[in-house]
């Protein structure tokens, strides 16, 4: 017969490995843990800002690793938190992720260094993806839109004036080029600039530049009428004067002179 003390044993040893063998989204309060977690990440580690992917991938551990230490994110979805970030962009200036789903319906995200690399399986499909890391490619409304091996780039003269929209502009550069996610110009307003639909036209059209050469200079975000005096479009095509900070956008694809 065990003695007691050796069933607890026993019972103690299980129960670690239980905890041990656990995954993120085994505990009832993981998934809002880490969608906090998330967040908090991207206030203390801005994708937008960083030029190297290890020492974004680092301030994303230490950020895991403090929340776990406080006892607000369970030590698997610590081990989660940093793979989101190490299975992204950021850091990694005009890569894209990119959501493959195959013929049988298994969609899988990988990193690839631009949006004609993002290609699809045999007789499935792939999307460049609108989000910074493959945690959120492939969930709802984590594609740009379907593409296959090749691209075709219409001419001038294809665009019929009725495109030249802001709603166009809105879909075809911010929501394609992943301006608006939540670690870019999205619900954290990065630079506080919100680009998401519905708000980029009030942030943008007749507003100063916040880049102090730019602003000396007189630059508006958005000229009206004037796509070449405008700074978004210095940014964005990398037409910039010295000291008016970098080409934008840091993650996803660059925009091509077309």
């Amino acid at each position: 017969m065990r003695s007691p003390a050796r069933l607890l044993a026993i019972s103690l040893l299980l129960g670690l490995a239980r905890l041990a063998a656990a995954a993120c989204g085994d505990h009832p309060l993981d998934a809002a843990e880490m969608t906090a977690a998330r967040a908090a990440g991207d206030l203390a580690c801005p994708c937008v800002e960083y030029a190297d992917h290890a020492a974004y991938v680092g301030c994303v551990a230490t950020e895991a690793a403090q929340r776990t230490a406080a006892h607000v994110l369970h030590p698997q979805c610590k081990r989660a938190l940093v793979k989101c970030a190490a299975r992204s962009t950021c850091g990694k200036f005009g890569l894209v992720t990119c959501c493959r789903t195959t013929a049988a319906g298994v969609a899988k995200c990988r990193v690839t260094r631009d949006a004609a690399h993002c290609t699809r399986p045999r007789h499935g499909s792939a999307c460049v993806g609108r989000t910074a890391s493959c945690c959120d490619a492939c969930g709802a409304g984590g594609c740009s839109s379907h593409t296959t091996t090749t691209t075709t780039t219409l001419p001038v003269s294809c665009a019929s004036a009725a495109e030249d929209t802001f709603d166009t502009i809105q879909q075809r550069i911010f929501g394609y080029h992943g301006c608006a996610v939540s670690s870019c110009h999205g619900p954290l307003a990065q630079g506080n600039l919100d680009m998401r639909d519905g708000a980029a036209y009030g942030s943008l059209v007749g507003v100063p530049a916040v880049n102090p050469v730019a602003a000396r200079a007189g630059k508006l975000r958005v000229a009206p009428g004037n796509a070449a005096a405008s700074f978004l479009s210095q940014k964005l095509h990398g037409t910039l004067a010295t000291g008016e900070g970098a080409r934008m956008p840091y993650v996803g694809t660059s925009l091509t002179p077309a």
